[in-house]
């Protein structure tokens, strides 16, 4: 699935400048690693795999991502960015703190499903995590954002005293960890449940988790 028309804080928040045509250039590029690797995998995906899906030489390939480290670096912020504005779209619809809670939940389950290869880049992303100190410090950052999304949710339940600012934040990296296997499980097995059960069972799991007696 393309994606729709971007707003050009997408740009800033990929390439760090306005949109050009360049830069709509280079997002055809990308477009096209993610759709290599999920085609032919990691190995597969070279300049020469990306220049024939997008319709240009290797070399044109080369003039806007200096190496394959550069593209995929530059893939996985992408298709994070679009996550990250889907799931800004459901928390701005969301009152109160457990539909925020739900909508911060339920944000990247729509994004993968709405674009499945994006979870292909993800999976080559977590794996280069394991042992390349440049990928696991976009990983840390990635990971932030997504514990401060977690822990804006909980605002109500500290001023409330339902629980403090050092255990909501317990809380949202352990609602994080859920979310992120359960969206790996769900890309890289055959489960037993639909992913629509999936989705629900951990919205189900992260709200019993944060606030076991229901306030």
């Amino acid at each position: 699935m393309r994606t729709p028309e971007l707003p050009e804080a997408f740009y800033f928040q990929v390439f760090d400048v306005r949109p050009g045509k360049g830069e709509k250039k280079k997002l055809k590029i990308i477009e096209a690693t993610i759709d290599s690797i999920a085609k032919v995998g990691f190995d597969g995906t070279t300049f020469d795999s990306i220049g024939k899906l997008v319709g240009m030489q290797r070399t044109h390939v080369n003039y806007y991502f200096s190496s394959r480290d550069e593209l995929i670096k530059t893939a996985v912020r992408y298709a994070v960015a679009l996550g990250q504005q889907i799931t800004i779209g459901h928390v701005q619809k969301a009152k109160g703190w457990r539909e925020q809670l739900k909508a911060v939940i339920e944000g990247p389950f729509e994004w993968v499903e709405r674009y499945p290869k994006h979870a292909a880049v993800m999976s080559v992303f977590y794996h280069l995590c394991c042992y390349d100190k440049d990928y696991r410090a976009l990983q840390n950052t990635i990971r932030s954002g997504g514990e401060a999304r977690l822990l804006a949710c909980f605002d109500t339940l500290i001023e409330k005293k339902v629980t403090t600012k050092k255990r909501a934040l317990e809380q949202a990296r352990a609602v994080q960890a859920m979310m992120t296997g359960n969206l790996v499980y769900s890309f890289t097995s055959d489960i037993p449940l639909s992913f629509a059960q999936l989705k629900a069972a951990t919205v189900k799991s992260a709200l019993e988790l944060v606030d076991p007696e229901g306030h």
